[in-house]
């Protein structure tokens, strides 16, 4: 972002991410990803605030790995199922 715009965003968050495993059956497994930022924060080149955006709710994902047929886990999907996008 920075090369193209001059602006780089930066995540500020309130609390460490949560991942949980949902549930597995040896070759796919669902998970539930929880970000608690409490902002996002646009600065340009020399660091100056641009714009910013408070979060209030955490962002909650679902996420689907399966397993390929050399056993090395891949990323299927990603779903963004907070309440409030």
């Amino acid at each position: 972002m920075l090369t193209k715009s001059k602006l780089r965003l930066y995540e500020v968050e309130s609390r460490p991410r949560q991942v949980s495993l949902i549930s597995t059956d040896g070759t796919a497994a669902s998970l539930r990803y929880v970000q608690f930022r409490a902002a996002q924060r646009l600065v340009n080149q020399s660091g100056k605030l641009v714009d910013q955006r408070a979060f209030v709710a955490p962002t909650i994902y679902t996420i689907i790995m399966v397993k390929n047929s050399h056993g090395e886990w891949r990323l299927a999907s990603i779903e963004n199922t907070s309440a409030t996008r």
